[in-house]
């Protein structure tokens, strides 16, 4: 948010958007038995509390018990729960019942001692402490976990692949397929450098004119066009496919009420328009013919030019209508879509990862093993059952908070 909004100013924002909020709950107690409801950061932010939607006050509107989850791995956490335990007033102490360790790491008796000291302190139960799982391979939330590009030598055969880290950036699981690649070294691109990676991504953001004057001022269209000339493959996702047009407008003020020149790398013009786009879509790629599913949310509209072609062709889940989406140029060595999740498909990741490795004059590598992102969680929730009180939990959630 601006720096320069007032307090008053917050309290106006609160009144605007609270009851969006209340009545997403309102909604979900007519679908569903059962609500969790996560917490946004620290429970006890007491600067933020008169202007908090979440968290406590949430707690308090919806009348809901509360779990402490510390995450041990970060340090600090026992005095963190008991800290906490201080900061908030009486009526939000009333709705905490107990607290969870997460990511623990050694001997568990070694804790012991320091749990049952919290416990007295704060006279509230420990449910449960989770150890720590180092290849848990579930989407992080909120934030890009960048792991460091590899060393490499001139015998690896491993593809570098540079996501460009924009303001705003969003739906950060867009590359998680892509990390978890044997032959992919991802790393997060912050301006024009020396190195000139295999693939270069433009990935979305909520804030399509910030981005695309931070990719200007720290010349990585550069980059961009050193990729292409070198062999290399340019894709853009969402807001980073309007970036790349040669236009993008917004006569509605959706973002700034200005138009911008874009990167010129695709011969496309961006509208920003009402309504949002937001379906789930599956289709092809028009190259391959390789199936892909996935999803938009967006608020342009892009019009493509003569010297492109069509990217994927489209239809949304429960329409049996096709359309095209995105656009590329250069024999698809630069494109751009709509869709987010297309690197979930195994068989289209692996389709342009071989493509990228031809171009060096490397053997194509076969699909690798992969497990679902519903085994994943499937196991996640099997492995923290057998850590936490779960019949405890069972009980907390069916009782009021008071």
């Amino acid at each position: 948010m601006d720096g320069n909004l007032t307090a008053s100013d917050f309290g106006r924002i609160k009144q605007e958007y609270e009851w969006a909020a209340r009545g997403a709950v309102d909604r979900l107690r007519d679908q569903f038995d059962l609500i969790v409801l996560e917490g946004a950061g620290s429970p006890a932010e007491v600067n933020l509390r008169d202007h908090d939607i979440v968290n406590m006050y949430m707690a308090n509107a919806v009348d809901a018990p509360v779990i402490l989850v510390g995450d041990i791995d970060r340090g600090g956490v026992l005095a963190s729960l008991v800290g906490t335990m201080e900061l908030l007033n009486t009526d939000e102490r009333a709705h905490i019942k107990g607290f969870v360790i997460n990511k623990f790491r050694g001997a568990q008796e070694l804790l012991r001692p320091g749990i049952r000291m919290v416990e007295e302190k704060i006279q509230r139960p420990c449910l449960g402490v989770i150890p720590y799982w180092r290849d848990l391979a579930l989407p992080e939330e909120d934030a890009v976990l960048w792991p460091r590009r590899r060393a490499l030598s001139k015998d690896d055969r491993v593809l570098t692949v540079g996501v460009v880290e924009v303001p705003c950036m969003s739906n950060f699981t867009d590359f998680d397929g892509l990390s978890d690649e044997p032959d992919v070294s991802l790393y997060a691109v912050t301006n024009d450098s020396d190195i000139v990676p295999d693939l270069l991504i433009f990935p979305g953001t909520k804030h399509t004119m910030k981005a695309l004057d931070l990719i200007k001022n720290r010349r990585i269209d550069r980059l961009a066009r050193r990729v292409f000339e070198g062999g290399g493959t340019v894709l853009g996702i969402c807001g980073g496919f309007q970036i790349m047009g040669r236009s993008i407008r917004d006569p509605e003020g959706i973002e700034s009420r200005r138009a911008e020149e874009g990167l010129g790398l695709l011969d496309v013009e961006t509208v920003f328009q009402s309504p949002k786009v937001t379906h789930q879509v599956s289709g092809y790629h028009c190259s391959s013919g390789i199936h892909i599913t996935g999803y938009e949310v967006h608020m342009g509209r892009t019009t493509l030019g003569p010297s492109v072609k069509t990217f994927l062709e489209l239809q949304r889940v429960n329409d049996a209508g096709r359309y095209p989406d995105g656009a590329m140029a250069a024999e698809g060595r630069v494109c751009g879509t709509y869709v987010h999740g297309l690197f979930d498909s195994p068989e289209f990741r692996r389709h342009l990862l071989n493509e990228l490795r031809s171009r060096h004059g490397w053997s194509p590598l076969s699909l690798s093993p992969v497990r679902h992102l519903d085994q994943r969680i499937d196991q996640w929730a099997d492995f923290v059952g057998s850590h936490v009180n779960v019949s405890a939990l069972s009980h907390i959630a069916t009782l009021p908070s008071n």
